[in-house]
């Protein structure tokens, strides 16, 4: 079954149960920012393979009189977008395109001028700061030896960058993850450890408001989720065990736990965080009540959406206090990858085992992006980071697409029956 075919046969499936599906006036969006999809793992043997992988490619998108999947109203389900102009040229437009060698998207600052990323060409390479049109680098932040690295962070009010990037030390050696730092083009580098330890950490950090971040971290053998004020550098340990990479939701970080290392079992428990440490205990949210061991959750800080843990399913929700509800089934023999979903102000993102979509939380409208390649989470943008080809070679090739341009969107009109009138 072809991809597009398998979408329309996905989708119709969702809309013949007539599942309720969230209004655009119940989408909040709110000045929160989620980490780029990253479950970073000390012994990620293929993470450096998978860095080189993130090249260039051609972006297919459903722009030549797609079907409609159901009845093209937002409330069968979701549904196969409409060609959109303003989607096609995003598609069109290579950021940074000035790079010549491998390049990996990390955040973009607040008004979409530059972006920071992972570089690696021949007059730098590590961490920087880059004009989003031309390439060009304007700050260099970290240089780092040889890689190949791969980074996940958030940009921060303030020209800010809090990052984590994770190295592979030599062939056939388990990569690590250095510690989470923060950068200010006033301050420079602050490294956000603990008091007394040296640890890696174990996944991206994640945002609340601009003031707080939290990650999960290893400091030896043992786990830890940790929580730093960005204001003032302190940073403190608040849970250890068999922990997962922790998320802010409305007024509550919530991690997934484990009761061995077996992650099969995780639960998930929430701690208020409008306190610096957080450690008062809260309900899980709403939201993520039905999760079960689902360990793959993307958010905004307020929408949220999971998939479940046999990646076939994929649930959203507009609010803490609003159930998720089932978006998308995959059909047997296809499965979402096992990445974070994304969810960002106006769009809704997911990769499947050979494809990547994203989808306007408003009008629930569909479109796929690229045959392979990945999806990364900015804020008020979203990466897309197309796979390598014959045609364009090994150098990075991604795009920076702006969430009012997915949140834009509109269903595929209904096709006509051939008898119909008018």
């Amino acid at each position: 079954m072809t991809e597009p075919d398998f979408l329309r046969s996905a989708f119709d499936q969702l809309a013949s149960e007539e599942l309720p599906v969230p209004q655009a006036d119940r989408v909040v969006r709110r000045g929160r920012q989620r980490r780029r999809h990253a479950r970073g793992k000390l012994a990620a043997a293929a993470a450096a393979a998978v860095i080189l992988a993130i090249g260039t490619g051609q972006l297919i998108v459903l722009a030549t009189q797609p079907r409609p999947v159901a009845t093209g109203q937002a409330r069968s389900g979701l549904c196969t977008a409409a060609p959109d102009a303003a989607l096609a040229a995003a598609l069109a437009r290579p950021a940074a395109p000035s790079q010549t060698g491998a390049i990996q998207p990390i955040a973009v600052n607040q008004d979409g001028t530059a972006v920071y990323v992972y570089t690696d060409s021949s007059s730098f390479r590590g961490i920087a700061e880059e004009n989003a049109t031309t390439g060009s680098i304007i700050t260099r932040i970290q240089s780092l030896p040889s890689g190949p690295y791969e980074a996940v962070g958030e940009s921060v009010a303030g020209g800010r960058l809090i990052w984590a990037d994770l190295a592979a030390t030599r062939a056939g050696a388990a990569n690590s993850w250095h510690p989470v730092y923060l950068w200010s083009p006033q301050h420079g580098i602050t490294a956000l450890e603990p008091a007394g330890q040296h640890g890696n950490a174990l996944s991206g950090p994640v945002v609340d408001n601009q003031k707080l971040a939290a990650w999960a971290e290893a400091d030896g053998r043992m786990q830890e989720i940790v929580e730093a004020n960005l204001g003032t550098g302190v940073t403190e340990i608040i849970s250890r065990g068999y922990v997962g990479a922790p998320i802010f939701i409305g007024s509550v970080l919530v991690w997934p736990v484990a009761s061995s290392s077996n992650r099969a079992t995780s639960q998930l428990v929430a701690r208020y965080s409008a306190s610096f440490p957080a450690m008062k205990p809260a309900a899980v949210p709403v939201q993520l009540r039905a999760a079960g061991s689902a360990s793959l959750i993307g958010s905004n800080g307020m929408a949220t959406a999971y998939i479940s843990p046999d990646l076939r399913q994929l649930f959203y929700s507009p609010s803490p206090s609003a159930p998720a509800r089932l978006m998308l089934r995959l059909p047997a023999g296809t499965t979402f990858a096992a990445d974070d979903p994304l969810v960002g102000y106006g769009y809704l993102g997911w990769t499947t085992s050979s494809a990547s979509y994203l989808a306007s939380p408003a009008t629930l409208a569909a479109a796929r992006v690229t045959a392979g390649g990945a999806l990364a989470w900015a804020a008020d943008y979203v990466f897309v980071i197309a796979p390598p080809s014959a045609s364009t070679g090994p150098a990075g090739v991604w795009y920076l697409v702006r969430g009012s341009v997915i949140a834009g969107l509109r269903c595929a009109a209904p096709a006509r029956h051939p008898g119909a009138r008018g």
